[in-house]
């Protein structure tokens, strides 16, 4: 159950990994995010997170692997999912907007 809900955890830090770095690919391609601070705001903002998950990523695969009690593991993978839930929302924002500025 704890290995279980570890690699749960595991998964949502590569999802947000990935989300991260197909965020700041695509809103470098599509975007004028230098013209203006929110568009700054959100290129360095989702690229520190990004960079924070590849820490989190190369940890995962160089580490000692050790299993924690459930009270650790749970908040852990509930933590990693919320974020990468948030990251995969972000760049479906990126990309509706983009969408509708093409139907234009």
């Amino acid at each position: 159950m704890i290995f279980a809900i570890h690699l749960v955890g595991d998964a949502a830090v590569w999802v947000s990994l990935a989300s991260a770095l197909a965020f700041c690919a695509t809103y470098a391609v599509v975007a004028p995010w230098r013209r203006s601070a929110e568009g700054l705001h959100l290129m360095t903002f989702t690229a520190v997170v990004g960079l924070a998950f590849a820490w989190i990523a190369y940890r995962t695969v160089t580490g000692p692997h050790q299993t924690l009690p459930l009270s650790t593991e749970a908040p852990r993978t509930a933590m990693y999912a919320a974020l990468a839930g948030l990251l995969v929302w972000r760049l479906a924002l990126l990309f509706r907007a983009q969408l509708r500025r093409r139907k234009r």
